[in-house]
């Protein structure tokens, strides 16, 4: 074949790539195949993308992080959905964009190569991806079939919600041991899907994972930007039924969990200009050792006394009230930093990610508690979106999201 040939040949083929025809994944190449067992299986650092419930929810947690929305503008979904799979079980097991070789120099690189263009062999990447409750209008004729509590999320008191930070299509997380790594696999998404999905709001996260904390019930691995343990008396990964939905749902989405993903500006300044007892007042928790401000651990369970004020965080969150178990979520977030604002203050935050089986009955009903806490007056949310994360890819032939577009 002559240089001018193969120069064509490959116009044609990233043409489909960008226009709706990018069968990479689990149609012309053949993902899958790629990241058979005689390819090398999931190590430690390497983590399985398959199963019945998608890498990211209940896996170890990694440092960094990035969270991107999109809107679908394509009309194949099923195709879109089946080729996102499979660059997710490339990108997770390692493997570059081998969409061809790279011995054409007027051509793009197949890979965009800040990693490299050999088979990544560490990072523990997984990517998550969920539906909003937009994918769900008359486009692809999947109303019928939309989970029962997935809704837009909407502005509660305080909020500063801005259209272009807020909801969308679809939702992918990119979690890895590091910045580049998931940034690199949601710029990878955006090659591969160009004019099938558009931008809608991303934003890169990080955090300190404590290598000595955690371990134990109830206790933190992480602490927030405000100094304290972030996730304390957090639902345990064991219990399914706070996180997984069941039989409430229709069968394809069974196994799935809610996502309520908040984008939090955190008023720095200010809150570090309290006194270590305002801040403990306004959390319920002693900052140093993340006990209960009655004493005891992290891991003890609050009692919730006189000492620990009407107004405290964790007091309206979880008054522990009979029937109240039934509201909590599994929490896991990010913090970020975008540099300063127009004021010349730290414009950083959370990236709070909360699962649930019932956004409505656990997340939300335990937000509206809080309404009017203390800790209001120095946090305020911009963005995020509810989502709905489907069940994992089961088998051959199977791909995120299969049972929706097919049932």
């Amino acid at each position: 074949m002559t240089d001018s040939a193969r120069g064509l040949s490959r116009r044609r083929l990233l043409k489909g790539a960008a226009g709706g025809g990018a069968a990479v994944a689990a149609g012309t190449l053949g993902v899958p195949t790629l990241v058979r067992g005689e390819q090398g299986e999931s190590t430690s650092a390497l983590l399985d993308w398959r199963g019945p419930r998608q890498a990211g929810v209940l896996t170890e947690r990694t440092e960094y992080a990035m969270v991107a929305a999109f809107d679908v503008v394509d009309d194949d979904l099923p195709r879109l959905l089946e080729d996102l799979t499979g660059r997710i079980a490339e990108l997770t097991q390692g493997w570059p964009d081998r969409l061809d070789s790279l011995d054409n120099a007027a051509l793009p690189p197949s890979d965009t190569g800040e990693l490299g263009y050999d088979r990544r062999t560490g990072g523990r990447l997984t990517l998550t991806i969920g539906f909003g409750a937009s994918l769900f209008d008359d486009r692809f004729g999947l109303g019928q079939h939309k989970p029962g509590a997935l809704k837009p999320m909407p502005a509660f008191s305080g909020d500063n919600l801005t259209d272009r930070k807020t909801h969308g299509d679809i939702v992918v997380l990119a979690q890895s041991d590091h910045a580049m790594i998931s940034h690199h696999a949601i710029r990878d998404v955006m090659r591969r899907t160009k004019g099938r999905l558009e931008g809608r709001w991303a934003q890169a996260g990080f955090q300190r994972v404590d290598p000595d904390k955690g371990g134990r019930p109830g206790e933190s691995a992480v602490r927030g930007l405000i100094g304290f343990p972030d996730g304390s008396q957090n639902v345990e990964r064991s219990q399914d039924e706070l996180v997984f939905t069941g039989r409430e749902v229709e069968r394809w989405a069974r196994g799935g969990t809610y996502l309520a993903a908040r984008l939090i500006r955190l008023k720095l300044e200010r809150w570090d200009r309290l006194s270590r007892s305002a801040q403990e007042d306004s959390i319920g928790r002693r900052k140093v050792t993340g006990g209960p401000m009655e004493g005891g651990s992290e891991q003890d369970v609050p009692k919730l006394g006189s000492e620990t004020p009407e107004n405290a965080h964790i007091r309206r969150a979880n008054p522990r009230r009979p029937g109240d178990e039934k509201t909590r979520f599994l929490r896991r977030s990010f913090v970020y930093a975008a540099g300063f604002d127009e004021y010349g203050l730290l414009d950083s935050g959370s990236i709070f990610l909360a699962y649930s089986r019932d956004v409505v009955k656990q997340f939300e009903a335990s937000k509206r508690r809080m309404l009017g806490q203390d800790f209001d007056e120095y946090a305020v949310a911009f963005g995020g979106g509810y989502f709905f994360i489907p069940p994992g890819v089961r088998g051959k032939g199977d791909y995120l999201g299969k049972a929706l577009v097919t049932a």
